[in-house]
């Protein structure tokens, strides 16, 4: 790979065949590559792409460049995939790291070797915190009988995206796990009038306003947030839930609105542009997540971000972001403690309106890719200026 300036480069590999849009917003490779470019990186990012067909800069910051390189890649059988032509690639360039993540995809342990026998640093990322079920886990089973031991003896250094991600590997065998987060990039924020004034006219009709963003699947229980609003309109509480997305559920959503009597009490909008979110966030009082599986969720962030509580369901992101009260609440699915915890959080906002700017401090600190960045290439004995 041909360098166009004398910055390291590192090489971020998604093994995984799912396709990345780089227009979307908080894609985490591209996060912490943009973190990494602030610290004087450019950045390789080799994926399945959506609209790119080949090598393409779509970010630059002063020299540094993030360049987007598609592979392909050839189904073998059901979940697994191989992408031809990538390790010689990737192992025939000058990079100061190789990084891969997924400790069930071919592609890991194929590059791991490749880049470990070449004298390429490596490094394995592991965000999934729980066993594939069904058939999947058969295949799981299968592989890691025959890659496992290869991942283990060729990654360099390990990180775990959440500390049960990181107990889900040590459960496995792996050791010397270190974490990185997922950071936030800044939000990109557009005014809309008339989303604004629809928001607005919401919410006048009752003194509290909860929202929830994200698919309307059964992964999210939409059913269990309409029974909590319900709950909440039984002791006396005037709320209104704004509810945003799109999803298999959608026409049960509602459905069930109409069966449980809510019609007027909630707004569903199928989708708005991510830089409008703030407009929701900032009028919300709480930000609710009944999600029975969690890698990270970027909406927590968000919603942190902009000041807003969030009560969540124990997983893997929630537990590792809602460090204190004053951020929120992780609960079991429980209509009665839902209503509970959330009337709490919803006193100690009227005592403690302050508690807003706190957790928007709290992302902006601790969750930002350039200080992540910082603290990853401390951990893996990497500076601006050598390689290895």
């Amino acid at each position: 790979m041909v360098l166009l300036n004398s910055n390291p480069v590192a090489a971020i590999v998604q093994t995984g065949s799912a396709l990345v849009d780089p227009s979307s917003y908080n894609v985490q490779a591209i996060g912490q590559a943009k973190g990494m470019m602030e610290l004087g990186w450019n950045v390789d990012f080799y994926a399945n792409f959506r609209g790119i067909s080949e090598l393409t800069v779509i970010h630059r910051a002063g020299d540094c460049e993030l360049r987007a390189i598609p592979v392909k890649g050839v189904q073998l059988f059901r979940e697994i995939v191989y992408f031809p032509g990538l390790v010689k690639l990737v192992t025939h360039s000058d990079y100061s790291f190789v990084q891969v993540g997924g400790d069930s995809q071919l592609m890991t342990p194929l590059l791991l070797k490749s880049a470990k026998r070449a004298g390429t640093p490596t490094i394995f990322i592991q965000g999934m915190y729980q066993h594939y079920r069904g058939y999947k886990r058969l295949f799981q089973k299968a592989f890691d009988f025959l890659f496992k031991k290869t991942i283990i003896q060729n990654a360099d250094y390990i990180f775990a995206k959440t500390p049960i991600a990181r107990d889900y590997l040590l459960n496995k065998g792996y050791s010397a796990i270190k974490l990185f987060p997922i950071g936030l990039d800044v939000p990109e924020t557009k005014d809309n009038s008339e989303l604004s004034d629809l928001i607005a006219t919401f919410k006048a009709q009752f003194d509290t306003l909860l929202l929830y963003i994200g698919k309307i699947e059964p992964r999210r229980n939409p059913k269990f947030l309409l029974q909590v609003l319900a709950g909440l309109k039984d002791t006396g509480l005037s709320v209104g839930l704004l509810i945003v997305g799109q999803g298999p559920q959608e026409s049960e959503l509602k459905l069930w609105i109409d069966e449980i009597g809510l019609g007027v009490s909630v707004l569903h909008l199928n989708r708005i542009e991510n830089s409008e979110s703030h407009i929701l966030y900032k009028k919300a009082d709480a930000f609710l997540l009944p999600t029975n599986y969690e890698i990270y969720g970027m909406v927590m962030l968000e919603a942190l971000y902009w000041g807003c509580p969030v009560i969540s369901t124990p997983e893997a992101g929630p537990l590792a972001i809602l460090t204190k009260p004053e951020y929120g609440v992780c609960v079991e699915l429980d209509v009665h403690r839902w209503v509970e915890i959330i009337l709490r959080i919803l006193k100690s906002e009227t005592l403690n309106p302050q508690q807003r700017e706190h957790r928007s401090r709290y992302i902006k600190t601790q969750f930002s890719w350039v200080e992540l960045g910082k603290v990853f290439l401390q951990n893996i004995g990497l500076t601006k200026t050598s390689k290895g």
